[in-house]
């Protein structure tokens, strides 16, 4: 299967493009055929890993000395984002069917209207990864097989 992929934290140059092989398909894995994928610059600079922040913990309810622990857990990554004077936030995502039905038939009136700035074949995606970190972007970068 040719894809796009990274091994190690880095700039573009650490995407790597070549074959892998097809992942085992379990009972509760769906396999989807991708036409073409969006590249946004938050799109490398999110993680999914860490600890929910104290305002998480506020916001579940959570209680003060369960808040107090969950930001001594997250100091560092405040203090690493205050260095580079940047905003470090915790975002706990939450599927919903129903968004995304609404969503669909938003994009299906002509309501929400994607703009394409510009489309890479998968063998640039450095270049579409480039090319949106440069800010130069008036919509969306695609990627295609």
């Amino acid at each position: 299967m040719n894809a796009a992929y990274i091994n190690r934290y880095g700039s573009n140059d650490v995407i790597e493009i070549g074959d892998l092989p097809r992942p085992p398909i379990g009972l509760n894995d769906l396999l989807v055929q991708v036409k073409a994928a969006s590249v946004n610059p938050l799109d490398f600079k999110i993680t999914i890993y860490g600890v929910p922040t104290a305002k998480v913990g506020r916001e579940w309810g959570l209680n003060s000395f369960v808040r107090a622990a969950m930001w001594f857990m997250n100091r560092r990554q405040f203090a690493l984002a205050q260095r580079h004077s940047v905003r470090y936030e915790y975002l706990f995502m939450r599927p919903s069917g129903e968004q995304l039905s609404e969503i669909a038939t938003l994009l299906d009136s002509g309501k929400i209207v994607p703009v394409i700035d510009r489309v890479f074949p998968l063998a640039q995606a450095r270049d579409a990864f480039a090319y949106s970190e440069s800010g130069r972007a008036v919509g969306k970068i695609i990627i295609t097989p």
